[in-house]
This record gives structure tokens, sequence and C-alpha cells, in this order.
């Protein structure tokens, strides 16, 4: 599957100096005040022009994939979040047959970890017509499919280039979690990942990641293939 795809959205506002980058592993998440969003995968809002687009995904292991965008901002009240999947096949399971469903299924993939040992992480996997895997999990792969992410609200919208996944989560969940208020140096730990199915069943999945986590195999569940959120435009 190769093929360019239109991302879905433009530049962030202008601002006077240019801003210094921030470290390859580290995104910031940008602040929109009482931001109105309606979760439908359509990332059409003002709101979404805010959040900075993160494009370093790769495939360490096999090389290729396809284009993958995460974007993401806070308001006063919720954590937003976005991918943009290039997919020209996405791989997808009409028969809804619980959590486990999205094991065959192409989908996108964002992990929360409460140190940087994971000892405590938190999953969520998202297909593409917005159904949910969420699960905890304690290193090295221990999991337990028996939690869902409270709060969470999800769309899925594909598209003859792929799909958009949408979501928020309230940011008291996340601090119920266990995660700090994201100001100042605060940090969350974070993995964004995407499996990427092939068009036949006999050819190789795409893992796709953020953070090469320099494995022999291909391995989100492991502390190197976290990076940090940090806090971007807080209000004064």
């Amino acid at each position: 599957m190769r093929w360019t795809i239109g991302l879905v959205l433009g530049a962030m506002l202008a601002g006077g100096c240019a801003q210094p980058q921030p470290p390859a592993n580290v995104y910031r998440v940008n602040f929109v005040s009482h931001a109105v969003v309606n979760i439908d995968g359509k990332l059409d809002e003002p709101a979404w022009r805010r959040a900075t687009p993160l494009r370093d995904f790769s495939d360490p292991w096999l090389g290729g994939g396809t284009p993958t965008q995460f974007q993401a901002f806070m308001d006063e009240q919720n954590f937003y979040f976005a991918f943009t999947a290039g997919d020209s096949t996405p791989a997808f399971v009409a028969q809804w047959a619980g959590k486990g469903t999205l094991n065959d299924e192409d989908r996108v993939e964002l992990y929360f970890a409460l140190d940087d040992k994971l000892d405590k992480y938190y999953c969520t996997e998202i297909d593409s017509r917005g159904r949910v895997h969420d699960f905890t999990g304690s290193y090295p792969r221990k999991w337990d499919d028996r939690w869902s992410m409270p709060g969470l609200v999800v769309a899925g919208l594909p598209s003859p280039q792929g799909y958009v996944v949408e979501g928020k989560i309230p940011l008291e969940s996340l601090r119920e979690l266990g995660l700090p208020a994201l100001r100042g140096q605060q940090t969350w730990r974070v993995g964004l990942f995407r499996a990427d199915l092939p068009a036949k069943d006999d050819g190789p999945v795409h893992w796709i990641t953020w953070i090469n986590p320099h494995t022999p195999r291909a391995d989100f569940h492991t502390p190197a293939a976290f990076g940090l959120f940090q806090a971007g435009n807080l209000p004064k």
C-alpha cells in the first residue's frame, strides 16, 4: 500500500518569533479554551487547527508502512485526540465478538503509562469504525481486558484514503488513573501506535510507532516505545 494521502489539517496559527522545537520524543499538547468539538471523525472544528500535527511514525522492523498523523489538544475539561491513517485496504471485521475482535483489524493505539518501567499502563485501541479494545497492562506483557477507559468517547470515519479516529477523554478520568495535571514541567508518558494489517492474509503486518524502541521484534509493550506529552500554550 503505497500512495500519498492528503492530510486533514493545515499549519498551526502563525506566531511571532520562531519557537524552539521540542525533542523528538516530546509532543506538546496545546490548550484551547472552551473547545466546541463534535466527536464524529471529521476534524472540521476550528479547535483542531490549534493541534500540532505529529507525523513522525514508522515501522522500524519491516520498514515502509503507510502515512500516519496524530494530533491532540485539551481544554478545561477534556483531552482530545485524533489519528489520520492512510490505508487503501483497512482490515475490518463486521461481526463484533468482543474486544478481541480488534486483534484481526487495522487499528490505532493510545497508551498512558504511570511510570518509566510500565509497572502500570492503560491501553486504548480503536478500529476504523470507532470500536474499542481497552485494557490495563503491566510489564512484561501482563494484561487485563476487564478495564475500560472511563468517559472515553470515540468515533471512526472510513474514507477512500483510509480512516480517521477522533476521541476525547475527561481530564478528571486521567487524573483518577494517576496522571498529573499537564502543566509546567509535568509530563505524561504516552505510546502512539498503529497496526496496519495486510490486504491478504499471508502478508506481513506493519507495526507502526512514534518512538522506535530498538527491539529485535515488533513490540509496543516496552518502556522504550513511549514518549512524553508536555503542555503547550497554557493560559496565563
